[in-house]
């Protein structure tokens, strides 16, 4: 008998998703999450995350780690879940049972391991916002529109709608009481422009993790609630770079330094995706394991 599909996605098990995708479920199971996935688009966008972690782990190469590597891992998990900071997925279980069949563990096991049993997982490679390229472009845009600020750094117009489909701060309709005005891209960057009728400010945002100590010189590391900012000052603008969540926010504006500290904290914090943080450790690992 089928079983009743949940009422909430809250109620899904994500280990019978992880079955399902290695073929390890039974018929009544496999009916379950196809049912669940035609109805359910948060299902459907972990089954997908989920699907892209799995194909881009199976496609690593085959490596030999240190003797009792794979244990210490496990062993640390284990010790994690049971002082209740973080859950270990079914992934573990799958993982191992690959490994310990083989002299060789694949770097699938390893990475599966670091990434979703211990959950260590760095959102985003470390980013240095073009500073001085996102203020000359806000501050042409300021004198002769965007023109004069495509000449200064070229980016694309974006529609409303493809801006709202990005989320995040991007696509924040208001900010600090300024209405979004404009949006544009460039490669992984996107410019968002807000203004109140007298003032105008510009969000420029990327994915990644600040290089704190790569920023360039003439600026003053400050808190924004809790977290670090980067504080810079020409031609009379106030320019500030921040991270909220998986994302780095460079404002520049004509306005005061608390106008701008306001505006980066209303700012959302985004969660990077499980595929964003799996490339990530798949990163580290190989610089570890030189592959």
């Amino acid at each position: 008998m089928t079983p009743n599909l949940p009422d909430t996605f809250g109620a899904f098990d994500e280990e019978l998703l992880t079955a399902y995708l290695d073929g390890e479920v039974d018929d009544d199971e496999r009916r379950f999450v196809e049912q669940l996935l035609a109805v359910d688009a948060s299902a459907r966008a972990l089954h997908d995350d989920l699907a892209g972690v799995r194909s881009l782990l199976r496609s690593l190469p085959v490596i030999e780690p240190p003797f009792g590597f794979l244990e210490r891992l496990e062993l640390d998990a284990r010790r994690q879940e049971r002082a209740g900071l973080v859950p270990v997925p079914y992934a573990v279980g799958v993982e191992r049972r690959r490994a310990r069949g083989s002299v060789v563990a694949s770097a699938a096991a390893t990475v599966g391991l670091m990434a979703l049993a211990i959950g260590f997982a760095p959102a985003a490679e470390a980013t240095v916002p073009p500073v001085q390229s996102y203020m000359e472009r806000h501050m042409a845009m300021t004198v002769g529109g965007v023109t004069a600020a495509d000449a200064a750094m070229p980016m694309a117009s974006m529609t409303m709608a493809d801006a709202d489909a990005h989320g995040g701060g991007v696509a924040m309709t208001n900010l600090a009481g300024m209405d979004r005005k404009n949006v544009f891209a460039a490669d992984d960057a996107m410019q968002v422009v807000y203004t109140d009728g007298d003032h105008m400010m510009s969000v420029y945002a990327q994915p990644g993790t600040v290089a704190w100590n790569a920023l360039p010189p003439g600026g003053t590391m400050r808190t924004v609630g809790e977290e670090p900012a980067w504080e810079f000052h020409q031609g009379g603008a106030t320019l500030m770079v921040m991270e909220r969540g998986a994302e780095v926010y460079t404002l520049v504006g004509a306005i005061a330094p608390e106008a701008v500290m306001g505006a980066g904290s209303a700012l959302p914090e985004t969660e990077p995706s499980l595929g964003h943080r799996a490339r990530r450790v798949i990163e580290i690992v190989g610089q570890q394991f030189g592959w």
